[in-house]
């Protein structure tokens, strides 16, 4: 099923009622922190990991009561990347066994499609204290190339290596997920807001910590 239309009945339910209310947008730059260990598919016995240190996101957002809103988030999580040495243990053939290595490019790209429900729980002046209950709808598309080196006759040399895509999958699925955000009105139309977001992905959790600029209409 396409990621968007998991969260399409949800997202038709609260139409008609965000119709209603008044709306804001919000551009969101944040540091990201990515924990766990992606699934890559081989026995490792050597990995090094490239993660994104920043996300980068935009929510669209209804004000249904003066303490609870609805928003719906998009956030590009970016992609991860490893250099992965696999050891492979290969059949005797003269009473010894031997060992080969095999290295291969592992990527995982991650995107989130997020339903949000921020709820005041404190407010003083122009400050405001937000927790937010999310639904995120995740796409993660996984690629893992093995690397062969290639040996040619030298007049004509081949290229130096060559790449096999050894698996490629493309996966949605649903996750709960929470924040907990700081916002100050600056202006009648203008509030800055700081935030943390937690999101479980596929085999790793991101941890947004970030700025969001509020745009009201």
């Amino acid at each position: 099923m396409p990621t968007q239309s998991k969260l399409l009945p949800l997202l038709l339910l609260m139409l008609p009622l965000a119709a209603r209310c008044a709306v804001y947008v919000e551009p969101r730059a944040s540091i990201l922190h990515l924990s766990g260990t992606p699934e890559v598919g081989v026995l490792v016995s050597k990995v090094s990991f490239d993660t994104p240190s920043t996300a980068a996101g935009l929510g669209l957002g209804w004000e249904i009561s003066p303490t609870v809103r609805i928003e719906f988030r998009y956030t590009d999580i970016g992609t991860v990347k490893a250099d992965v040495l696999s050891t492979q243990i290969l059949p005797p053939l003269t009473g010894t066994q031997l060992v080969a290595l095999h290295e291969y490019e592992f990527s995982q790209r991650s995107r989130l499609w997020s339903v949000a429900l921020p709820i005041r729980v404190w407010a003083r002046d122009r400050l405001m204290l937000h927790f937010t209950p999310l639904i995120h709808c995740e796409n993660t598309k996984t690629n893992l190339v093995r690397i062969d080196p290639q040996f040619g006759i030298p007049e004509n040399p081949p290229p130096p290596v060559i790449r096999t895509v050894a698996n490629r999958s493309n996966s949605t699925a649903l996750h709960p997920g929470a924040e907990l955000s700081l916002a100050y009105g600056v202006a009648e139309h203008f509030s800055l807001t700081a935030y943390y977001t937690y999101a479980p992905l596929k085999n790793l959790d991101a941890h947004l910590f970030g700025l969001g600029l509020g745009l009201s209409f």
